[in-house]
Parts: structure tokens; sequence; C-alpha cells
């Protein structure tokens, strides 16, 4: 068995058949990385600490990979035997390419978006955003109605919802009213155009940023190989460095 030192300490090519021409690579346990099981697949993690656990479907592949059944193959016995790998390198994307909560409310106010809206409010979800659904579903109240008239449901202005991006951002703009100094300071620069706090409204934004975080669009960097063997080996999820 023939073994080539690459850039990574914990990774090296070999030769999986001792003599034939494909040379996959395997993990080695170094003491530099930690280690961590993922749908029964052991994955070395990166440094960054930026792993995270997702479906093997939301993972798309570039147009330029290219696959070549022998070195698949390959690996599903390399990984069927107990071996290991590195996270899978993709790249992240906003889904649909929303890039902020006024991208998202915009896209959820198309009918032809229903079904993205109604999971995100499903009555049967337990939380409680009514305000929200009934912009989905009594018309002419919609979410095009909230983004143009964003001061009435509580905002500090009409023009800050293309600037969140995350519940954190949301927390930024949109305060709960039970600071009492707070409150007198929102009322000092907003006069009367202040609105308190809507848990409701609130809820259901919350809501929005989560299903939009949670679905976001991944596009494999690199590991084509190892990727669509753990995917005919039937694997439902992988571990992804989006760093």
């Amino acid at each position: 068995m023939r073994y080539i030192r690459t850039f990574k300490e914990s990774a090296e090519y070999f030769n999986l058949h001792g003599d034939d021409e494909y040379e996959i690579t395997q993990l080695v346990r170094d003491d530099n990385h930690d280690y961590q099981y993922c749908d029964g697949i052991l994955y070395e993690l990166s440094h960054e600490g930026n792993d995270i656990v997702v479906g093997i479907d939301e993972v798309q592949n570039t147009d330029e990979n290219m696959f070549y059944d022998d070195q698949i193959e390959r690996y599903i016995e390399y990984f069927s035997e107990g071996g290991g790998t590195q996270t899978f390198p993709v790249s992240a994307s906003p889904y649909k390419e929303c890039y902020n909560l006024e991208d998202m409310l915009y896209y959820l106010d198309e009918p032809d978006n229903f079904d993205d809206a109604y999971e995100i409010f499903q009555p049967y979800s337990g939380i409680k955003h009514d305000k929200l659904y009934g912009f989905l579903t009594n018309k002419p109240i919609s979410f095009t109605d909230f983004i143009i008239d964003q001061e009435t449901y509580g905002f500090q202005a009409d023009d800050v919802l293309n600037k969140i991006s995350s519940v954190k951002d949301l927390d930024k703009y949109y305060f709960e009213d039970n600071d009492e100094d707070r409150a007198r300071e929102m009322d000092e620069i907003y006069s009367d155009a202040y609105v308190p706090f809507d848990k409701d409204i609130y809820n259901g934004l919350v809501a929005v940023l989560k299903y939009w975080e949670d679905n976001k669009d991944y596009t494999l960097i690199d590991f084509n190989h190892r990727y669509m063997a753990l995917k005919e080996m039937g694997k439902k999820y992988i571990m992804v460095d989006p760093s």
C-alpha cells in the first residue's frame, strides 16, 4: 500500500487495493482536530468550528463536477469498512436568493409560493403568529402592505426590513416594550409614530427568518466522489463546512 502525504496532516492518499491505479483520500486521526460521527460516518471537524449537519439532498453539485464510477465504488468500500472523511466544503447562498426580510416577505406574498408560506405559518406549528398568517390568508391585507407601511406595525421606520437578515438584526430594529426607560427613549425619538412591540408579529417574523436559515442552498466545492459514495450508500445526512 503506497501513501503520499498531502497538505493536511490528517489526510493521506492511499491505494485501496494495493496495485490498482486509483488513489483515494483516507482520514488519519491526529491530535490537532476534533472528530464527530454523523449518520455513521466519522468526520474530522474544521479548525474554524463552522461545521453543521444538513440533509444530503440539500447539497447541490456544481456544473463542473465530474464523477468516475471507479472512484465512487472505492469510497463506498472505504466508508463501509469504517473509513472517515473531512467535513464537506460547501458554499452557502440564501434560499430563493432572498437576502433580507423584505425579500422574504415579497417572495411569500406571491401566490406561487404559498406552500412555503403555509409551511412557515401552519396552524399546528405551535407558534403564535396569527397576525402574520392573517396577512397571508385575509387579503387585501398582505405582506406587501406590511412592507410598505412598516412603522404601523412597530418598526423604527418604513425602510428597515431590507436591513434584517437574522433574528439578531430583527431584535435591533424591533423592540419588546417591557422596559420603561427604553419605551420613553423610543417615544422621544419617534414621537407618536412609535408603535409598541407586538409579540404575535415578532414570532411570525422569527419563524420566517429561521425558515430561511434552515433552508439555505449549499453547493459542493470539492469531495465529489466522497459525496456520491455516501449518497449511494443511502446516507441521509452529511456534515458540511460553509466557512
